[in-house]
């Protein structure tokens, strides 16, 4: 659940919500009589309200003109006999669209970590996440998996991907959901695709060798974001080799993870080696990597408040299947950009092993504390210049800020932090859906708080604070 801090209207507290008291026998059926019309109303108010969080169908607060002044702490008992009349025992309170917005009036009930790091009911009936919430996309599914396998708590979600054109379960998130299911043996509902409703209940991840073919240009990298942090929990190393899409849109190429996923996970204790085999470009996909991933059962803290200066830039320019002098056009423009820009890159221009015929433009920037990278990838009609100029224009917007990571880094940074042994800190040039999204997630497996700092779509500090 995501606050305004007080005394700033710019800075939020996240923090999971447990589940508190619950009603029974006539006074929960007189209850449920008298809200039923209430929630309906407190969620038509909110759509109308602000929200620092996901669209606006998430009630904040009840409008001055609401006709059904309800509590927050009402509110909580009405969904909380709700769940237990569920199959399944799923509960309802500490997820869903109304669920995250509710607040106690004296402060949220502090969690209570079980066997597993969690709350020992959300162990035993688990959570419901509502995949149409924030910006309703793939990473609710992706997240949820991850910390259900961590933590040993099921879940299930619903309206997955809702806010898609084409919603449900594609390619990559099945193979995801069936990535986890093999690791941890867990026992899955709606493993189909198109699905837009899937439950699932872990077992205990084992390390080992694992192959998934996702069978599109579907990302291997967020397949593998979904599986890293159960396998680092295990006594063995594993060795995941994953065959689909390495450099796509809307998701980290393989120049992302290595450059500047990678070397912050390192910082943290982690110990990956990947390798790319084959390039997959969409639609054709057919790429493959390799990734051995050795046991790290504690996670450290990162602190990254400053950056330091840059020591390096670091220019790759590639293609595929193409005429060598496409990529020295692409090669060529981005030099002039970066050098009209007082920086000198190091070069690298390669041809990868691919299906596709494409380009990949990826400047990376080297500074004493961390590491950045921006990339952009060809597609058809697009000039190899075109490509080299995306990059570098958003490289050097980055140096303009004080940031640490990438905005793209950030949400993908947030989740392993929140499993780290101590807090951490670090600033990112722009507050994204992703990323709120991402942690109000976050919040309903682990008893983490999270701050930010910062309006949103604009630069902000993120503390990760989580819980002994």
């Amino acid at each position: 659940m995501i606050t305004p801090r007080p005394g700033s209207p710019h800075s939020y507290t996240v923090k999971r919500i447990m589940p508190s008291g619950t009603l029974s026998g006539s006074a929960a059926v007189s209850t449920q009589a008298r809200f039923a019309s209430a929630v309906a109303c407190r969620s038509r108010c909110a759509r109308n309200s602000p929200s620092v969080i996901g669209p606006p169908r998430l009630p904040r607060q009840r409008s001055a003109a609401c006709q059904h002044p309800i509590s927050d702490r009402q509110l909580r008992a009405y969904y909380t006999e709700k769940a237990k009349k569920r199959p399944g025992g799923i509960d309802r309170t500490g997820a869903g669209q109304l669920g995250d917005a509710l607040v106690e009036r004296d402060g949220p009930v502090p969690p209570q970590r079980g066997a597993h790091g969690g709350n020992a009911m959300l162990e035993q009936q688990g959570v419901l996440v509502d995949g149409a919430e924030g910006e309703g996309g793939g990473q609710v599914l992706r997240t949820s998996l991850s910390l259900a396998m961590v933590t040993g708590i099921p879940f299930e979600i619903i309206n997955i991907r809702a806010n898609r054109r084409n919603p449900g379960l594609q390619a990559q998130h099945l193979q995801a959901l069936l990535a986890a299911q093999q690791i941890c043996g867990a026992t899955v509902e709606g493993a189909t695709q198109g699905s837009r409703r899937v439950r699932f209940i872990p077992g205990k991840p084992s390390g080992g060798s694992y192959r998934f073919d996702i069978a599109t240009a579907g990302s291997t990298s967020l397949v593998l974001h979904t599986v890293y942090l159960p396998l680092l929990r295990c006594a063995q190393a594993s060795t995941v080799q994953i065959i689909g899409g390495t450099h796509v849109p809307w998701s980290p190429t393989f120049n992302h993870l290595i450059d500047a996923w990678l070397p912050r996970l390192q910082a943290m204790g982690v110990s990956i080696d990947l390798r790319l085999r084959r390039a997959g470009f969409y639609p054709e996909g057919g790429g493959e990597i390799v990734a051995r991933i050795d046991p790290a059962p504690v996670l450290k803290p990162l602190w990254l408040d400053t950056r330091g200066p840059l020591q390096a830039v670091h220019l790759y320019s590639a293609h595929s299947n193409l005429r060598d002098e496409v990529a020295q056009r692409q090669t060529q423009a981005a030099q002039r950009l970066l050098q009209g820009a007082g920086l000198e890159p190091v070069i690298e221009q390669t041809q990868l092993a691919s299906r596709s015929r494409n380009t990949v433009c990826a400047v990376t920037g080297v500074f004493e504390r961390t590491r950045v990278c921006y990339t952009a990838l060809g597609e058809r009609g697009k000039r190899a210049e075109r490509v080299a100029e995306e990059a570098c224009r958003a490289f050097l917007a980055f140096l303009e800020t004080d940031a640490t990571v990438d905005e793209y880094l950030a949400d993908q940074l947030v989740l392993p932090l929140a499993l780290a042994s101590g807090p951490s800190r670090f600033r990112t040039p722009r507050l994204t859906a992703h990323l709120f999204t991402n942690i109000a997630t976050i919040g309903k497996f682990l008893p983490v708080e999270i701050r930010l700092t910062g309006t949103r779509g604009a630069p902000g500090d993120v503390d990760v604070m989580p819980t002994p």
